[in-house]
């Protein structure tokens, strides 16, 4: 083989090359960029941005993976953006009866109680009480908790409401 068709073999090999890392990176640019979406279950609801800018967010609930419900009566299959929620597991854990709860802080001192009261025969209602000598700073995921059980204790004083 003379010199110039070994250069040419030597580039058409080198195109070939070329295009099976060029499909392999596209192959795996796309298994990442469906590893970075997020798994949903049914029931999870949380915001994704709207097609139509007019509104910033639009909440959406999933089942099954698909949204219920549409803005201003259209629909589009944005991806959430995050996941707030899933009321399944909120009603399920709201469905139980939930008297009282304490979440400690860093230090001993301060933390957080809220109880069911039905103090002297009255209407039930929720006490809370934050025992704080600086700022009252909790991580994202105490303040969810925070959230989580502070709506179990107001269904469970409507629960108990409901009884009077």
């Amino acid at each position: 083989m003379d010199t110039k068709a070994r250069l040419e073999q030597v580039l058409r090999d080198r195109e070939i090359a070329n295009d099976a890392f060029n499909e392999e990176i596209l192959a795996i640019k796309a298994m990442l960029a469906e590893e970075a979406k997020l798994k949903l279950k049914d029931g999870d609801y949380g915001y994704a941005s709207h097609f139509n800018r007019k509104a910033p967010a639009d909440p959406r609930m999933y089942l099954g993976g698909h949204h219920l419900g549409c803005h201003g009566g259209e629909c589009d299959d944005s991806p959430l953006e995050f996941i707030s929620g899933n009321w399944l597991d909120d009603l399920k854990r709201n469905s139980k009866d939930l008297r009282e709860f304490e979440v400690s802080a860093q230090n001993l001192v301060e933390g957080f109680t809220a109880r069911v009261s039905t103090d002297n025969g009255e209407t039930p209602k929720v006490v809370i009480k934050i025992m704080a000598t600086n700022n009252w700073c909790y991580t994202l995921e105490k303040v969810q908790e925070i959230h989580q059980k502070l709506g179990n204790l107001i269904a469970t004083a409507k629960r108990d409401a409901a009884k009077k």
